[in-house]
């Protein structure tokens, strides 16, 4: 079930609410590649961007949502909506893209990604990629540990959403070097919950130091 968008004056044109529609095990089959590949992808682009939160980028930046897309006329939050409306078979197509899209072109193609839900924001980041660069999220799927997975994944967040750096090798590798140590902290954080939720967890033994 997709929750309905949540709205601002700007944006309060059409919109459609609780309306069902296509979900991320629909675009992962359709796409063939595992419903937990695309969705563990996303939320490693996600803790990179925001740490997980549907916030506006610090200092007044453009970015925005939990994948931070940027605001403003024709920049990426806009055009990764207008492409997904335009893009997407018919049957992937949601209820919300056509009418998300429409109310942002009166309101200068800006489009601010916050006023979707999380599964809205996850169903748009997800179509985005398969649509254009599934083959990130294959060579995701496909790789042998999670220091693979990491490179895939850095990889991809520096081409795209640092895209403005071009051939600044320097500046690349600066925020792959960040990137990295962000997600150090996001692997041994996902480490600690699970050793939380296995059986033979017992807080009692734990050692402090």
């Amino acid at each position: 079930m997709e929750i309905g968008i949540e709205t601002s004056p700007k944006l309060r044109v059409g919109l459609p609410h609780n309306m069902q529609g296509p979900t991320l095990d629909d675009l992962s089959k359709t796409y063939n590649v595992e419903k937990q590949s695309v969705s563990d992808f996303l939320d490693v682009i996600a803790y990179l961007e925001s740490k997980r939160e549907n916030i506006k980028q610090e200092g007044g930046g453009p970015g925005s949502g939990y994948y931070q897309l940027e605001t403003g006329s024709s920049q990426g939050g806009y055009t990764r909506l207008e492409q997904i409306a335009r893009d997407l078979p018919k049957e992937l197509t949601p209820s919300w893209a056509w009418p998300a899209v429409k109310a942002a072109r009166k309101n200068d193609r800006s489009f601010d990604a916050s006023m979707l839900n999380r599964d809205q924001q996850n169903y748009l980041m997800a179509s985005y990629i398969l649509l254009y660069d599934r083959g990130a999220i294959e060579n995701f799927q496909n790789a042998e540990s999670w220091g693979e997975q990491k490179d895939i994944v850095l990889n991809y967040w520096v081409d795209r959403h640092w895209a403005g750096y071009g051939d600044n090798e320097s500046l690349r590798e600066e925020q792959k070097a960040k990137g990295s140590y962000d997600l150090n902290v996001y692997k041994r954080n996902k480490d600690w919950a699970s050793d939380m939720l296995a059986p033979e967890f017992n807080i009692d033994n734990m050692y402090y130091g």
